[in-house]
């Protein structure tokens, strides 16, 4: 069933992501978060 494949899909990659935001901490995310955001909003600008 694709639908349980997708979910199988999701859990485990919110686990990786999950794991991955303890390893490298949440302030590493929160000043990558900041370059991410002005770089969608110049996209949008032009």
């Amino acid at each position: 069933d694709a639908n349980a494949a997708f979910k199988q899909v999701l859990s485990e990659s919110s686990q990786q992501l999950s794991e991955l935001s303890n390893k490298i901490g949440q302030s590493c995310i929160d000043k990558s978060r900041q370059y991410y955001e002005v770089l969608e909003e110049a996209r949008r600008a032009q």
